[in-house]
């Protein structure tokens, strides 16, 4: 009997050690899990939502402050541009005609400066790409020629 009863709290023992065991290691695996994930909002799916939707509203309404602050800057650049452009028109009504042919001739002189510095500018980019072409070539030459004399 005596061997019956030393099973008995053994067996229980054991399992009473074995559940707190299990307690200790499984609220240790928890909190792991709790220190990966961080803390989380206990809200429902429209609750969510709802907060999804106050972000995009102030995010929104920081994209239309930022647009209304940048249009306003540019319109008063062109006004500035519009009043110089004004002045510019007052001035050359007041010139006398030789004034305004010389206005216009150095007007077309600017234009066609202008005109050749592009021009010589793509000029020199095609020059380039041919030196580069010149270059392949005689590298695919001087290739050619090796190969010809080690045969």
């Amino acid at each position: 009997m005596e061997t019956v009863i030393a099973s008995l709290i053994t067996g229980i023992f054991g399992v009473i050690v074995v559940l707190i065991t299990n307690v200790f290691t499984n609220r240790r695996g928890y909190d792991k899990i709790d220190s990966k994930i961080g803390t989380m909002n206990n809200t429902t799916l429209s609750g969510q939502h709802e907060d999804i939707n106050e972000n995009i509203k102030q995010s929104e309404a920081n994209i239309k402050g930022n647009i209304i602050e940048k249009t306003s800057s540019i319109y008063s650049r062109v006004d500035n541009i519009n009043n110089l452009m004004i002045k510019s028109e007052g001035r050359y009504e007041n010139l006398n005609l030789d004034q305004r042919e010389i206005r216009n001739n150095v007007s077309k002189l600017v234009s066609d400066w202008e005109k050749l510095i592009i021009e010589n500018n793509n000029l020199r980019m095609e020059n380039h790409k041919l030196r580069d072409k010149i270059y392949v070539l005689q590298d695919r030459l001087n290739q050619e020629e090796d190969w010809e004399r080690e045969r």
